[in-house]
Parts: structure tokens; sequence; C-alpha cells
């Protein structure tokens, strides 16, 4: 695999497209949505709290750094919403393991896309074209 999956021939505007990412970050947008306009999720932990405002305010951060990384193409501000996307579905995940047990579904959905964020973020931090081996700042 050619650049870890990086170098990919699609392209919108001249900008790199990056499906995991892309993907995370439609499931932090909906995250958002879910925790500060709806207020309900799957368990009751994280229904109108304060705890649901924090992660889905982290959420809406997360989904806004990935898209701004996009527009001003900046691998820095990727990583950054990445990170902040493995943070939200960490905290999603445990509270609905205290909440509902650990054969909570949507808990170990949220485990995956831990997993997805993280497997999204290591390209651009091992890849020999990312601004660490580099030594950009982006």
């Amino acid at each position: 695999m050619v650049g870890g999956g990086r170098n990919l021939p699609w392209e919108i505007a001249g900008r790199k497209i990056r499906p995991f990412a892309i993907g995370v970050s439609c499931a932090t947008l909906v995250m958002a949505w879910t925790l500060l306009w709806k207020n309900s999720d799957a368990g009751t932990r994280l229904d109108g709290t304060t705890e649901s405002l924090i992660v889905g305010t982290v959420a809406l951060i997360s989904t806004a750094l990935i898209w701004l990384a996009f527009i001003i193409p900046s691998t820095r501000i990727l990583k950054h919403g990445l990170l902040f996307a493995a943070g939200v579905f960490a905290a999603r995940a445990a509270f609905l393991f205290v909440d509902v047990g650990v054969s909570s579904t949507p808990a170990w959905i949220s485990v995956c896309i831990v997993i997805m964020a993280g497997g999204a973020y290591l390209p651009e931090v091992v890849s020999p074209d990312s601004e660490e081996c580099r030594g950009d700042d982006g």
C-alpha cells in the first residue's frame, strides 16, 4: 500500500479526500446533534446533562476541525480533530458501559469509532510525507 493509504486518487477542488476522516467527522456531527439539540442518547446518563454538553461541544469542535483541515489543507488541524473524535466516542462508550452495561451495542459501536479515528490519525503521523517527518508546522 503506497503511502499508508494517504495517496488515494480522489480529490475535490484540488484537496485530497480522506474517507475515514470524512466518516469520523460525520459520526461526530451526529453525536453533536444528538447530545446538544436532541438531548437523547442510547442510555440516560448523557441525556441533558453537563457531561452531554461537554461531550457534544467537543464533538462539534472535532467536526469543525476536520472540515477546516480539508478547507485549508492542514494535517495538524486534521490530527487534532481526529484525536478529539476519539475522545468523544471513548467518553460516550464509557458513559454507556456504566449506564447500560457491557452488553450495550451503542457502546461497542463507539469503541469501534475510537479505533476508526485512531486508524485515520495514524497515517497522518507515520507517513513519510507527514508534517512531523518533513519538519513543517502545518
